[in-house]
């Protein structure tokens, strides 16, 4: 018995497929929209940056770039430095 013969309506599994999935995703590369609510993504963190975040909230390049400065960097470079202390009265 063939997988025709068992449905009612007489389609193949390819007609099956086609019919379950929405025309916008029956494309052979799927570009989603960056504000899509299952498949979007975050924009890297770098003011006019438009590619995609990874960690750190940065794209792949700014990210490497920013590990690389963080690996070659002095102690205590990257840290903020503590405020100073506000005058007042002592």
């Amino acid at each position: 018995m063939t997988l025709a013969e068992t449905d009612p309506a007489g389609r193949g599994l390819l007609e099956k497929l086609v019919a379950a999935v929405r025309p916008e995703f029956r494309v052979d590369i799927l570009f989603p929209a960056a504000d899509d609510p299952v498949l979007g993504w975050e924009f890297c963190a770098v003011p006019g940056c438009d590619r995609p975040a990874g960690d750190y909230e940065l794209c792949k390049g700014h990210g490497s770039r920013w590990l690389k400065l963080a690996r070659s960097a002095r102690p205590g470079q990257l840290h903020r430095q503590p405020r100073a202390a506000a005058a007042g009265p002592q």
